[in-house]
């Protein structure tokens, strides 16, 4: 199954080592910088220098980096589970990681080890990788359905690469959907990853967008999130990149708003991801709420405020929701549209009253 849906393989010759995660747990009742570190079974690549170790973790291949002297990028694989202390490590197996691990093991003829990798995962007492709440150390009883979610994972996090082949990621999850449905409807977290596969479709059936249009811009500012998956409006990867697509859709002025406005009920999927916090899963944005995102910003009130005013026209500030359009053909004044949003003072180009007359709103 897993070489059917192309599950990655590490070579013949890598061998198994424990790669460190970059975290660190508790050895005592406060944290110090000799914490123990955690590490999971990998294979490993490439060792890159001293500290950093290019390894096959699960279905992700990573660089191991070593922070420390007592924390080095890659050790000896061991399963045998270290009390936690200062300046020591802990081995920490009930990830979905640790189980392609095993998979892995097993397709390359190493039977022995992966039983016993296997033998952790089963008694560990906590399986709580994925989403906070989802329960999924209960899938241990089926091996075979734990796979299946290990293998959405995978597919879930190769959208974000930009040579990833998008196509054939979402046909293989409607095929994982088909194979085991019950992974993709029927509960909270079973309808989030259905409705990422449908939103998934949205991308790769979608009509390439026109060149220079307001979609074009938004699908490029969605392609290229920061560091951290978020969207700033004033990142820029290198001084070589042009210029921001957010600041260009917000120089278009008002006439960007009423494509803004039809693109805000848009469910593609994007790059952009909406952090987990506390209870919350992680998640994507969809790029409906980029637009809409945009819709709300202040920059519009630079943006929109003329260099010259027409005759007969003035700005006045106005309390307005963050979804907004033009109102009329001449786009001179703001129109509130349904929806709720923040609230701020923003200037509007409206009609003036007639000279010495009082200013009606």
């Amino acid at each position: 199954m897993a070489e059917r849906y192309g599950l990655p393989f590490p070579p013949k010759d890598a061998p198994l080592v424990l790669a460190s995660t970059g975290r660190t747990t508790l050895a005592g009742n406060s944290s110090t910088s000799h914490d123990p570190g955690l590490y999971r079974p990998a294979f490993l690549l490439k060792k890159e220098s001293e500290r950093e170790t290019r390894v096959l973790m699960g279905g992700e291949e990573r660089v191991a980096f070593g922070d420390a002297e007592h924390r080095p990028p890659t050790r000896p694989f061991s399963l045998g589970q270290p009390e936690p202390r200062l300046t020591g490590y802990v081995l920490d197996v009930a990830r979905m990681s640790t189980f392609v691990s095993v998979i892995q093991l097993a397709h390359r003829g190493s039977t022995e080890d992966a039983r016993r990798l296997w033998a952790l995962i089963e008694r560990a007492e906590y399986f709580f990788d994925g989403d906070a709440l989802e329960g999924l150390g209960e899938l241990r009883a089926i091996p075979a359905r734990l796979l299946a979610r290990c293998l959405y994972q995978h597919f879930y996090a190769a959208t974000l690469r930009h040579d990833a082949d998008l196509k054939d990621i979402h046909a293989k999850l409607e095929t994982l959907k088909g194979e085991f449905p019950d992974l993709f409807a029927g509960g909270f977290h079973q309808d989030r990853r259905g409705l990422f596969i449908r939103d998934l479709a949205r991308v790769v059936t979608a009509k390439p967008a026109a060149p220079g249009s307001i979609e074009a811009l938004l699908l490029v500012w969605e392609d290229r999130p920061d560091p951290c998956g978020a969207g700033g409006y004033w990142h820029h990867h290198s001084d070589d990149d042009p210029p921001h697509p957010a600041l260009a859709i917000f120089r278009r002025g008002l006439d960007a708003l009423t494509e803004l406005s039809a693109l805000a009920s848009d469910q593609r999927v994007t790059r952009h991801i909406d952090q987990a916090i506390m209870k919350k899963p992680e998640d994507r944005f969809r790029l409906g709420t980029l637009a809409s995102r945009l819709l709300g910003e202040r920059p519009w009130s630079e943006a929109c405020r003329p260099r010259t005013r027409p005759q007969g026209s003035c700005v006045v500030p106005r309390l307005l929701p963050s979804r907004v359009s033009p109102s009329g053909p001449d786009g001179s004044g703001l129109r509130v549209r349904p929806g709720s949003g923040r609230r701020q003072v923003r200037p509007v180009l409206v009609p003036c009253p007639a000279q010495g007359g009082p200013l009606r709103r």
